[in-house]
Protein backbone atom coordinates (compact mmCIF):
# COMPACT_ATOMS: atom_id res chain seq x y z
CA UNK A 1 0.00 0.00 0.00
CA UNK A 2 1.34 3.42 -0.99
CA UNK A 3 0.33 6.71 0.57
CA UNK A 4 -1.05 9.13 -2.02
CA UNK A 5 -0.31 12.79 -2.54
CA UNK A 6 3.30 12.33 -3.58
CA UNK A 7 5.18 10.52 -6.30
CA UNK A 8 6.71 7.08 -5.67
CA UNK A 9 9.30 5.23 -7.77
CA UNK A 10 7.84 1.74 -8.20
CA UNK A 11 11.13 0.31 -9.52
CA UNK A 12 13.18 1.26 -6.46
CA UNK A 13 12.93 -2.21 -4.77
CA UNK A 14 13.74 -4.16 -7.97
CA UNK A 15 17.01 -5.66 -9.18
CA UNK A 16 18.10 -3.25 -11.97
CA UNK A 17 19.42 -6.18 -14.06
CA UNK A 18 15.80 -7.25 -14.72
CA UNK A 19 15.26 -4.04 -16.69
CA UNK A 20 18.09 -4.68 -19.16
CA UNK A 21 16.29 -7.43 -21.10
CA UNK A 22 13.30 -7.50 -23.40
CA UNK A 23 9.80 -7.82 -21.96
CA UNK A 24 7.25 -5.84 -19.99
CA UNK A 25 6.67 -4.13 -16.66
CA UNK A 26 3.00 -4.51 -15.69
CA UNK A 27 1.53 -2.30 -12.97
CA UNK A 28 -1.78 -2.98 -11.18
CA UNK A 29 -3.21 -0.08 -9.18
CA UNK A 30 -6.27 -0.77 -7.03
CA UNK A 31 -8.40 0.67 -4.27
CA UNK A 32 -8.80 -2.76 -2.65
CA UNK A 33 -6.38 -5.08 -0.90
CA UNK A 34 -7.69 -7.88 -3.11
CA UNK A 35 -5.05 -6.87 -5.66
CA UNK A 36 -2.48 -8.51 -3.37
CA UNK A 37 -3.85 -11.89 -4.49
CA UNK A 38 -2.83 -11.39 -8.12
CA UNK A 39 0.46 -13.30 -8.05
CA UNK A 40 -0.97 -16.19 -6.04
CA UNK A 41 -3.77 -16.54 -8.60
CA UNK A 42 -1.31 -16.34 -11.48
CA UNK A 43 1.02 -18.90 -9.87
CA UNK A 44 -1.84 -21.38 -9.50
CA UNK A 45 -3.04 -20.87 -13.06
CA UNK A 46 0.43 -21.26 -14.57
CA UNK A 47 1.86 -24.05 -12.39
CA UNK A 48 2.94 -26.68 -14.88
CA UNK A 49 2.01 -30.03 -13.32
CA UNK A 50 -1.28 -31.95 -13.44
CA UNK A 51 -1.84 -34.11 -10.35
CA UNK A 52 -5.24 -33.99 -8.65
CA UNK A 53 -4.03 -31.58 -5.96
CA UNK A 54 -2.63 -29.09 -8.46
CA UNK A 55 -5.63 -29.49 -10.76
CA UNK A 56 -7.91 -28.62 -7.84
CA UNK A 57 -5.67 -25.74 -6.74
CA UNK A 58 -5.60 -24.26 -10.25
CA UNK A 59 -9.41 -24.42 -10.32
CA UNK A 60 -9.73 -22.15 -7.27
CA UNK A 61 -8.72 -18.84 -8.95
CA UNK A 62 -11.34 -19.42 -11.63
CA UNK A 63 -13.96 -20.07 -8.94
CA UNK A 64 -13.00 -16.75 -7.33
CA UNK A 65 -13.20 -14.93 -10.67
CA UNK A 66 -16.55 -16.56 -11.42
CA UNK A 67 -17.95 -14.80 -8.35
CA UNK A 68 -15.94 -11.57 -8.70
CA UNK A 69 -15.69 -10.87 -12.46
CA UNK A 70 -14.33 -7.35 -11.97
CA UNK A 71 -11.18 -8.85 -10.47
CA UNK A 72 -10.15 -10.90 -13.52
CA UNK A 73 -7.29 -8.47 -14.09
CA UNK A 74 -5.63 -10.02 -11.03
CA UNK A 75 -4.27 -12.86 -13.08
CA UNK A 76 -4.18 -11.22 -16.50
CA UNK A 77 -7.38 -12.99 -17.56
CA UNK A 78 -10.69 -11.91 -19.05
CA UNK A 79 -13.79 -12.12 -16.85
CA UNK A 80 -15.64 -14.05 -19.57
CA UNK A 81 -13.12 -16.90 -19.43
CA UNK A 82 -14.07 -18.01 -15.93
CA UNK A 83 -17.20 -20.07 -16.65
CA UNK A 84 -15.54 -22.16 -19.38
CA UNK A 85 -12.35 -22.56 -17.33
CA UNK A 86 -14.32 -23.77 -14.29
CA UNK A 87 -16.16 -26.35 -16.42
CA UNK A 88 -12.87 -27.57 -17.87
CA UNK A 89 -11.22 -27.77 -14.43
CA UNK A 90 -14.12 -29.75 -12.98
CA UNK A 91 -13.93 -32.20 -15.89
CA UNK A 92 -10.18 -32.69 -15.46
CA UNK A 93 -10.52 -33.27 -11.74
CA UNK A 94 -13.39 -35.73 -12.02
CA UNK A 95 -11.51 -37.60 -14.75
CA UNK A 96 -9.26 -38.81 -11.88
CA UNK A 97 -12.20 -40.32 -9.97
CA UNK A 98 -11.84 -44.05 -9.33
CA UNK A 99 -14.48 -46.77 -9.14
CA UNK A 100 -14.62 -46.35 -5.34
CA UNK A 101 -15.66 -42.72 -5.72
CA UNK A 102 -12.43 -41.17 -4.45
CA UNK A 103 -9.79 -39.38 -6.49
CA UNK A 104 -6.45 -40.82 -7.56
CA UNK A 105 -3.47 -38.52 -7.12
CA UNK A 106 -2.22 -38.89 -10.72
CA UNK A 107 -4.20 -39.11 -13.98
CA UNK A 108 -4.89 -42.73 -14.86
CA UNK A 109 -4.49 -43.91 -11.25
CA UNK A 110 -6.80 -46.66 -9.98
CA UNK A 111 -6.29 -46.30 -6.23
CA UNK A 112 -8.06 -43.40 -4.47
CA UNK A 113 -6.07 -41.23 -2.07
CA UNK A 114 -8.10 -39.99 0.89
CA UNK A 115 -6.31 -36.65 1.37
CA UNK A 116 -6.52 -35.56 -2.26
CA UNK A 117 -10.14 -36.79 -2.41
CA UNK A 118 -11.01 -34.57 0.55
CA UNK A 119 -9.18 -31.58 -0.90
CA UNK A 120 -10.71 -32.09 -4.34
CA UNK A 121 -14.19 -32.36 -2.82
CA UNK A 122 -13.63 -29.11 -0.91
CA UNK A 123 -12.67 -27.27 -4.11
CA UNK A 124 -15.62 -28.79 -5.98
CA UNK A 125 -17.85 -27.68 -3.11
CA UNK A 126 -16.56 -24.13 -3.49
CA UNK A 127 -17.27 -24.29 -7.24
CA UNK A 128 -20.77 -25.62 -6.59
CA UNK A 129 -21.42 -22.83 -4.08
CA UNK A 130 -20.31 -20.32 -6.74
CA UNK A 131 -23.00 -21.62 -9.06
CA UNK A 132 -20.87 -23.92 -11.23
CA UNK A 133 -22.41 -27.11 -12.59
CA UNK A 134 -20.72 -29.96 -10.71
CA UNK A 135 -22.11 -33.31 -11.97
CA UNK A 136 -24.33 -34.60 -9.18
CA UNK A 137 -23.67 -38.37 -9.44
CA UNK A 138 -19.90 -37.95 -9.42
CA UNK A 139 -19.95 -35.37 -6.62
CA UNK A 140 -22.25 -37.49 -4.44
CA UNK A 141 -20.04 -40.51 -5.13
CA UNK A 142 -17.02 -38.55 -3.92
CA UNK A 143 -18.84 -37.38 -0.78
CA UNK A 144 -20.03 -40.93 -0.04
CA UNK A 145 -16.46 -42.18 -0.33
CA UNK A 146 -15.33 -39.53 2.17
CA UNK A 147 -18.20 -40.24 4.55
CA UNK A 148 -17.44 -43.96 4.64
CA UNK A 149 -13.74 -43.26 5.16
CA UNK A 150 -14.18 -40.90 8.12
CA UNK A 151 -16.80 -43.10 9.80
CA UNK A 152 -14.50 -46.13 9.56
CA UNK A 153 -11.97 -44.39 11.78
CA UNK A 154 -9.06 -41.99 11.75
CA UNK A 155 -6.33 -42.41 9.14
CA UNK A 156 -2.70 -42.18 10.20
CA UNK A 157 -2.79 -38.42 9.56
CA UNK A 158 -5.60 -36.84 11.67
CA UNK A 159 -5.71 -33.72 9.50
CA UNK A 160 -6.86 -35.81 6.53
CA UNK A 161 -9.98 -36.91 8.37
CA UNK A 162 -10.71 -33.35 9.46
CA UNK A 163 -10.24 -32.03 5.92
CA UNK A 164 -12.76 -34.65 4.78
CA UNK A 165 -15.21 -33.38 7.43
CA UNK A 166 -14.83 -29.84 6.03
CA UNK A 167 -15.53 -31.08 2.51
CA UNK A 168 -18.58 -33.00 3.70
CA UNK A 169 -19.93 -29.98 5.57
CA UNK A 170 -19.45 -27.71 2.56
CA UNK A 171 -21.05 -30.33 0.32
CA UNK A 172 -24.19 -30.48 2.44
CA UNK A 173 -23.42 -33.73 4.30
CA UNK A 174 -22.11 -32.58 7.72
CA UNK A 175 -21.52 -35.01 10.57
CA UNK A 176 -22.27 -32.83 13.65
CA UNK A 177 -22.16 -35.69 16.14
CA UNK A 178 -18.64 -36.56 15.00
CA UNK A 179 -17.67 -32.87 15.14
CA UNK A 180 -18.75 -32.74 18.78
CA UNK A 181 -16.98 -35.97 19.68
CA UNK A 182 -13.73 -34.84 18.09
CA UNK A 183 -14.07 -31.41 19.73
CA UNK A 184 -13.92 -33.12 23.12
CA UNK A 185 -10.39 -34.32 22.27
CA UNK A 186 -9.12 -30.91 21.09
CA UNK A 187 -5.94 -31.18 23.19
CA UNK A 188 -4.82 -34.01 20.93
CA UNK A 189 -5.16 -31.85 17.80
CA UNK A 190 -2.70 -29.40 16.29
CA UNK A 191 -3.61 -25.74 15.70
CA UNK A 192 -4.36 -26.45 12.01
CA UNK A 193 -6.47 -29.49 12.84
CA UNK A 194 -8.51 -27.52 15.39
CA UNK A 195 -9.09 -24.85 12.72
CA UNK A 196 -10.24 -27.51 10.23
CA UNK A 197 -12.67 -28.92 12.80
CA UNK A 198 -13.92 -25.40 13.60
CA UNK A 199 -14.44 -24.79 9.89
CA UNK A 200 -16.42 -28.04 9.55
CA UNK A 201 -18.59 -26.96 12.49
CA UNK A 202 -19.22 -23.48 11.08
CA UNK A 203 -19.95 -24.74 7.56
CA UNK A 204 -22.09 -27.65 8.76
CA UNK A 205 -24.68 -27.17 11.46
CA UNK A 206 -23.64 -23.64 12.52
CA UNK A 207 -21.92 -24.88 15.69
CA UNK A 208 -20.23 -21.48 15.94
CA UNK A 209 -19.87 -21.36 19.73
CA UNK A 210 -17.99 -24.68 19.79
CA UNK A 211 -15.98 -23.60 16.73
CA UNK A 212 -14.91 -20.33 18.37
CA UNK A 213 -13.85 -22.19 21.52
CA UNK A 214 -11.68 -24.49 19.42
CA UNK A 215 -10.00 -21.54 17.71
CA UNK A 216 -9.32 -19.75 20.99
CA UNK A 217 -7.68 -22.76 22.65
CA UNK A 218 -3.90 -22.56 22.49
CA UNK A 219 -2.64 -25.93 23.75
CA UNK A 220 -2.39 -28.97 21.52
CA UNK A 221 -0.13 -31.14 19.44
CA UNK A 222 2.67 -29.96 17.11
CA UNK A 223 1.78 -29.11 13.54
CA UNK A 224 1.43 -31.90 10.99
CA UNK A 225 4.48 -33.38 9.28
CA UNK A 226 2.46 -34.00 6.12
CA UNK A 227 4.35 -33.09 2.91
CA UNK A 228 1.40 -30.85 1.98
CA UNK A 229 1.55 -28.88 5.23
CA UNK A 230 3.16 -25.46 5.68
CA UNK A 231 2.95 -22.54 8.14
CA UNK A 232 1.18 -20.51 5.42
CA UNK A 233 -1.51 -23.16 4.97
CA UNK A 234 -2.09 -23.32 8.72
CA UNK A 235 -2.53 -19.53 9.01
CA UNK A 236 -4.85 -19.46 5.99
CA UNK A 237 -7.07 -22.23 7.40
CA UNK A 238 -7.22 -20.42 10.74
CA UNK A 239 -8.16 -17.17 8.97
CA UNK A 240 -10.86 -18.96 6.98
CA UNK A 241 -12.24 -20.48 10.20
CA UNK A 242 -12.26 -17.16 12.07
CA UNK A 243 -13.98 -15.47 9.13
CA UNK A 244 -16.64 -18.20 9.15
CA UNK A 245 -17.19 -17.81 12.91
CA UNK A 246 -16.66 -14.08 13.56
CA UNK A 247 -16.29 -12.08 10.32
CA UNK A 248 -13.89 -9.14 10.43
CA UNK A 249 -12.65 -9.78 13.97
CA UNK A 250 -9.27 -8.57 15.23
CA UNK A 251 -7.77 -12.07 15.16
CA UNK A 252 -8.69 -12.42 11.49
CA UNK A 253 -6.98 -9.11 10.68
CA UNK A 254 -3.85 -10.23 12.58
CA UNK A 255 -3.75 -13.45 10.55
CA UNK A 256 -4.19 -11.44 7.35
CA UNK A 257 -1.24 -9.21 8.26
CA UNK A 258 0.88 -12.25 9.10
CA UNK A 259 0.08 -13.86 5.73
CA UNK A 260 1.02 -10.62 3.98
CA UNK A 261 4.44 -10.72 5.65
CA UNK A 262 4.89 -14.32 4.47
CA UNK A 263 4.48 -13.43 0.79
CA UNK A 264 7.66 -13.74 -1.31
CA UNK A 265 7.74 -12.43 -4.90
CA UNK A 266 4.04 -11.74 -4.50
CA UNK A 267 2.88 -15.26 -3.57
CA UNK A 268 3.23 -18.10 -1.06
CA UNK A 269 5.59 -20.55 -2.82
CA UNK A 270 3.56 -23.78 -3.11
CA UNK A 271 0.21 -24.68 -4.62
CA UNK A 272 -1.13 -25.53 -1.15
CA UNK A 273 0.11 -22.26 0.33
CA UNK A 274 -1.26 -20.20 -2.55
CA UNK A 275 -4.60 -22.00 -2.80
CA UNK A 276 -5.48 -21.79 0.89
CA UNK A 277 -4.20 -18.20 1.14
CA UNK A 278 -6.20 -17.20 -1.95
CA UNK A 279 -9.38 -18.80 -0.59
CA UNK A 280 -9.01 -17.36 2.92
CA UNK A 281 -8.01 -13.86 1.83
CA UNK A 282 -10.75 -13.67 -0.80
CA UNK A 283 -13.34 -14.54 1.86
CA UNK A 284 -11.81 -11.99 4.23
CA UNK A 285 -11.03 -9.10 1.90
CA UNK A 286 -14.13 -9.56 -0.21
CA UNK A 287 -16.19 -8.59 2.83
CA UNK A 288 -14.47 -5.20 3.09
CA UNK A 289 -16.41 -2.04 2.30
CA UNK A 290 -16.02 -0.05 -0.91
CA UNK A 291 -12.62 1.42 -1.61
CA UNK A 292 -12.06 5.13 -2.01
CA UNK A 293 -12.02 7.03 -5.29
CA UNK A 294 -8.43 7.28 -6.54
CA UNK A 295 -7.03 9.32 -9.42
CA UNK A 296 -3.44 9.60 -10.55
CA UNK A 297 -0.91 8.68 -13.18
CA UNK A 298 1.90 6.28 -14.06
CA UNK A 299 4.86 7.62 -16.04
CA UNK A 300 8.07 6.01 -17.26
CA UNK A 301 10.60 7.24 -19.77
CA UNK A 302 8.30 9.83 -21.33
CA UNK A 303 5.22 7.58 -21.44
CA UNK A 304 2.37 8.62 -19.15
CA UNK A 305 -0.87 6.83 -18.35
CA UNK A 306 -3.56 8.56 -16.31
CA UNK A 307 -6.08 6.51 -14.33
CA UNK A 308 -9.22 6.87 -12.25
CA UNK A 309 -10.66 4.31 -9.84
CA UNK A 310 -14.28 5.00 -8.78
CA UNK A 311 -15.46 3.96 -5.30
CA UNK A 312 -15.75 0.19 -4.97
CA UNK A 313 -13.37 -2.67 -5.72
CA UNK A 314 -11.59 -1.64 -8.90
CA UNK A 315 -8.24 -2.24 -10.60
CA UNK A 316 -6.47 -0.52 -13.48
CA UNK A 317 -3.62 -2.20 -15.29
CA UNK A 318 -0.97 -0.78 -17.59
CA UNK A 319 1.97 -2.57 -19.24
CA UNK A 320 5.17 -0.73 -20.19
CA UNK A 321 7.58 -2.23 -22.73
CA UNK A 322 11.15 -2.63 -21.52
CA UNK A 323 13.67 -0.64 -23.52
CA UNK A 324 17.22 0.67 -23.30
CA UNK A 325 15.91 4.26 -23.05
CA UNK A 326 14.18 3.42 -19.76
CA UNK A 327 16.76 1.39 -17.85
CA UNK A 328 17.90 4.26 -15.63
CA UNK A 329 14.54 6.04 -15.46
CA UNK A 330 12.23 5.84 -12.40
CA UNK A 331 8.68 4.61 -12.91
CA UNK A 332 6.63 7.22 -11.08
CA UNK A 333 3.25 6.67 -9.47
CA UNK A 334 1.27 9.76 -8.51
CA UNK A 335 -2.05 9.37 -6.71
CA UNK A 336 -4.71 11.54 -5.08
CA UNK A 337 -3.68 13.30 -1.90
CA UNK A 338 -4.85 11.58 1.26
CA UNK A 339 -5.66 8.17 -0.25
CA UNK A 340 -3.64 4.97 -0.23
CA UNK A 341 -3.82 2.92 -3.44
CA UNK A 342 -2.60 -0.67 -3.47
CA UNK A 343 -0.02 -1.52 -6.13
CA UNK A 344 1.46 -4.69 -7.65
CA UNK A 345 4.41 -4.55 -10.08
CA UNK A 346 5.29 -7.55 -12.27
CA UNK A 347 8.43 -7.68 -14.42
CA UNK A 348 8.68 -10.31 -17.16
CA UNK A 349 12.02 -10.10 -18.93
CA UNK A 350 14.30 -12.21 -21.08
CA UNK A 351 17.87 -11.22 -20.31
CA UNK A 352 20.38 -11.10 -23.17
CA UNK A 353 22.68 -14.12 -23.28
CA UNK A 354 21.30 -15.49 -20.01
CA UNK A 355 22.61 -18.97 -19.15
CA UNK A 356 21.88 -21.17 -16.16
CA UNK A 357 24.69 -22.59 -14.02
CA UNK A 358 24.27 -25.85 -12.11
CA UNK A 359 22.75 -25.45 -8.65
CA UNK A 360 22.25 -27.87 -5.78
CA UNK A 361 19.91 -26.87 -2.97
CA UNK A 362 19.42 -30.25 -1.35
CA UNK A 363 18.89 -32.06 -4.67
CA UNK A 364 21.33 -32.47 -7.57
CA UNK A 365 20.82 -33.08 -11.29
CA UNK A 366 23.15 -33.44 -14.26
CA UNK A 367 22.25 -34.00 -17.92
CA UNK A 368 24.10 -35.44 -20.90
CA UNK A 369 23.19 -35.99 -24.56
CA UNK A 370 24.47 -38.81 -26.78
CA UNK A 371 23.62 -40.07 -30.25
CA UNK A 372 22.31 -43.61 -30.41
CA UNK A 373 23.82 -45.85 -33.05
CA UNK A 374 21.95 -48.61 -34.87
CA UNK A 375 23.22 -51.04 -32.22
CA UNK A 376 21.84 -48.83 -29.41
CA UNK A 377 25.31 -47.89 -28.24
CA UNK A 378 25.64 -44.24 -27.13
CA UNK A 379 28.01 -42.15 -29.26
CA UNK A 380 29.31 -38.59 -28.98
CA UNK A 381 26.58 -36.05 -29.72
CA UNK A 382 28.77 -34.01 -32.08
CA UNK A 383 27.69 -34.47 -35.67
CA UNK A 384 24.06 -35.30 -34.80
CA UNK A 385 21.78 -34.66 -37.77
CA UNK A 386 18.05 -34.50 -38.47
CA UNK A 387 16.44 -37.91 -37.89
CA UNK A 388 19.11 -39.20 -35.46
CA UNK A 389 17.97 -40.68 -32.16
CA UNK A 390 19.37 -39.03 -29.04
CA UNK A 391 19.77 -40.64 -25.61
CA UNK A 392 19.12 -38.06 -22.89
CA UNK A 393 20.49 -39.08 -19.49
CA UNK A 394 19.54 -37.34 -16.24
CA UNK A 395 21.57 -38.20 -13.16
CA UNK A 396 19.99 -37.29 -9.85
CA UNK A 397 21.47 -37.04 -6.36
CA UNK A 398 19.09 -37.26 -3.38
CA UNK A 399 21.12 -36.97 -0.16
CA UNK A 400 18.01 -37.24 2.05
CA UNK A 401 14.69 -38.94 1.33
CA UNK A 402 12.21 -36.72 -0.51
CA UNK A 403 8.46 -36.73 -1.21
CA UNK A 404 6.51 -35.65 -4.29
CA UNK A 405 9.53 -35.01 -6.44
CA UNK A 406 9.22 -33.55 -9.95
CA UNK A 407 11.90 -33.76 -12.62
CA UNK A 408 11.42 -31.37 -15.53
CA UNK A 409 13.66 -31.43 -18.59
CA UNK A 410 12.94 -28.64 -21.11
CA UNK A 411 13.53 -29.74 -24.70
CA UNK A 412 15.79 -27.59 -26.87
CA UNK A 413 14.14 -26.47 -30.11
CA UNK A 414 16.04 -28.99 -32.25
CA UNK A 415 14.81 -32.07 -30.34
CA UNK A 416 11.48 -33.85 -29.80
CA UNK A 417 10.93 -36.62 -27.23
CA UNK A 418 9.77 -39.98 -28.60
CA UNK A 419 10.17 -42.46 -25.74
CA UNK A 420 9.87 -41.45 -22.07
CA UNK A 421 11.64 -44.55 -20.76
CA UNK A 422 14.82 -46.06 -22.16
CA UNK A 423 15.61 -49.16 -20.11
CA UNK A 424 19.11 -50.29 -19.32
CA UNK A 425 18.41 -53.58 -21.08
CA UNK A 426 18.03 -51.71 -24.37
CA UNK A 427 21.67 -50.67 -24.27
CA UNK A 428 24.16 -53.06 -25.81
CA UNK A 429 26.17 -55.27 -23.38
CA UNK A 430 29.20 -53.50 -21.97
CA UNK A 431 27.45 -50.11 -21.83
CA UNK A 432 24.73 -50.86 -19.30
CA UNK A 433 26.22 -49.99 -15.93
CA UNK A 434 26.07 -46.33 -15.02
CA UNK A 435 28.10 -45.00 -12.10
CA UNK A 436 27.63 -41.71 -10.33
CA UNK A 437 30.83 -39.60 -10.31
CA UNK A 438 32.77 -40.98 -7.35
CA UNK A 439 32.02 -44.61 -8.18
CA UNK A 440 28.59 -45.12 -6.58
CA UNK A 441 25.95 -47.09 -8.44
CA UNK A 442 22.98 -45.15 -9.76
CA UNK A 443 19.58 -46.85 -9.55
CA UNK A 444 16.92 -46.56 -12.22
CA UNK A 445 14.37 -43.90 -11.28
CA UNK A 446 10.82 -45.08 -10.53
CA UNK A 447 8.08 -42.81 -11.89
CA UNK A 448 4.57 -42.71 -10.41
CA UNK A 449 3.65 -40.58 -13.41
CA UNK A 450 5.44 -39.29 -16.49
CA UNK A 451 4.46 -37.04 -19.32
CA UNK A 452 5.81 -35.95 -22.70
CA UNK A 453 4.89 -32.47 -23.84
CA UNK A 454 5.92 -30.59 -26.96
CA UNK A 455 8.49 -28.54 -25.06
CA UNK A 456 9.50 -30.73 -22.10
CA UNK A 457 9.55 -34.17 -20.51
CA UNK A 458 8.29 -34.64 -16.94
CA UNK A 459 8.86 -37.40 -14.38
CA UNK A 460 7.24 -37.62 -10.94
CA UNK A 461 7.80 -39.84 -7.93
CA UNK A 462 5.76 -39.65 -4.73
CA UNK A 463 8.56 -40.95 -2.51
CA UNK A 464 12.27 -41.08 -3.26
CA UNK A 465 14.67 -42.72 -0.79
CA UNK A 466 18.12 -41.22 -0.38
CA UNK A 467 20.49 -42.33 -3.15
CA UNK A 468 21.63 -41.74 -6.73
CA UNK A 469 19.25 -42.23 -9.64
CA UNK A 470 19.28 -42.18 -13.40
CA UNK A 471 16.55 -41.37 -15.91
CA UNK A 472 17.03 -42.15 -19.60
CA UNK A 473 14.72 -41.25 -22.42
CA UNK A 474 14.99 -41.05 -26.19
CA UNK A 475 14.54 -37.94 -28.32
CA UNK A 476 14.94 -37.35 -32.04
CA UNK A 477 16.66 -34.53 -33.88
CA UNK A 478 13.84 -32.63 -35.58
CA UNK A 479 15.69 -29.60 -36.95
CA UNK A 480 19.14 -28.29 -37.76
CA UNK A 481 20.69 -25.38 -35.91
CA UNK A 482 22.56 -24.22 -32.81
CA UNK A 483 20.41 -23.67 -29.70
CA UNK A 484 20.71 -23.40 -25.94
CA UNK A 485 19.14 -26.27 -23.99
CA UNK A 486 17.69 -24.76 -20.77
CA UNK A 487 18.78 -26.44 -17.55
CA UNK A 488 16.85 -29.45 -16.26
CA UNK A 489 15.23 -29.10 -12.83
CA UNK A 490 14.45 -31.42 -9.93
CA UNK A 491 12.34 -30.18 -7.02
CA UNK A 492 10.19 -31.24 -4.13
CA UNK A 493 6.84 -29.81 -5.19
CA UNK A 494 5.75 -28.90 -1.66
CA UNK A 495 9.20 -27.80 -0.47
CA UNK A 496 10.27 -25.60 -3.39
CA UNK A 497 13.35 -24.37 -1.53
CA UNK A 498 14.77 -27.89 -2.05
CA UNK A 499 15.70 -28.14 -5.72
CA UNK A 500 18.52 -28.58 -8.20
CA UNK A 501 19.32 -27.27 -11.68
CA UNK A 502 21.63 -28.64 -14.34
CA UNK A 503 23.82 -26.46 -16.52
CA UNK A 504 22.27 -25.04 -19.66
CA UNK A 505 24.05 -26.43 -22.73
CA UNK A 506 24.63 -25.43 -26.33
CA UNK A 507 23.62 -28.06 -28.91
CA UNK A 508 24.41 -27.97 -32.62
CA UNK A 509 22.74 -30.25 -35.16
CA UNK A 510 23.06 -30.67 -38.93
CA UNK A 511 20.52 -30.96 -41.65
CA UNK A 512 22.31 -33.73 -43.64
Amino acid sequence: MLRGGARTNLLAPLNPQLLTGSGTVTVHVANTRLVNLSEAARHLLEYPYGCAEQTASSLLPWVVLLQTPALAAFAGREAGEAAAAVRSGIERLLAMQTGEGGLAYWPGGREPMLWVSAYGALVLGQARKAGADVPEPEFLGLLNYLQQAVLRGSPSEPGTRLLALCALALGGKPLPALHTRLGETAQKLSSEDRALLALAMAWGESQTAQARALLESSNGQPSSASPFASPVREKAIRLLAWQACEPGCAKAEALYQSLERDRKSGHWSTTQGNAWALLALWHYLGAEGDGERVTGSLSWGGEEQRFELPPGHHIVTHAFALGSNRVDEPLWLRASAGVAPHVQVRVEARLPGARVARQNHGLGIERTYARLGDDNLPLAFEGAKVGDRVLVTLRLSVPEAAEYVAVEDPLPGVLEAVNPEFKTQQIAPGARRLLWPGGEDAEDWWSDFREIRADRVLFFSNRVPAGHYVIRYVARVRAAGAVIAPGAKVEEMYRPDRFGLSDSQTLATRGD
